[in-house]
């Protein structure tokens, strides 16, 4: 029965909040290298219709 307790009191948008923050976490984790390499050439090449923008 205390197992039945606890999903009294587990409140779903929170449960799925917390574990969409997790996912992103894993994703960022997953995806950091690329990301950075993304950023380098960014770095180096600049946006790409960077002359385009009117601001």
């Amino acid at each position: 029965m205390p197992d039945q307790d606890k999903a009294k009191d587990c409140d779903p948008t929170e449960a799925a909040d917390a574990g969409r923050r997790r996912e992103a976490v894993l994703w960022k984790e997953r995806n950091a290298e690329a990301i950075a390499s993304h950023n380098e050439w960014v770095e180096r090449e600049g946006l790409s219709l960077e002359k385009l923008r009117l601001f």
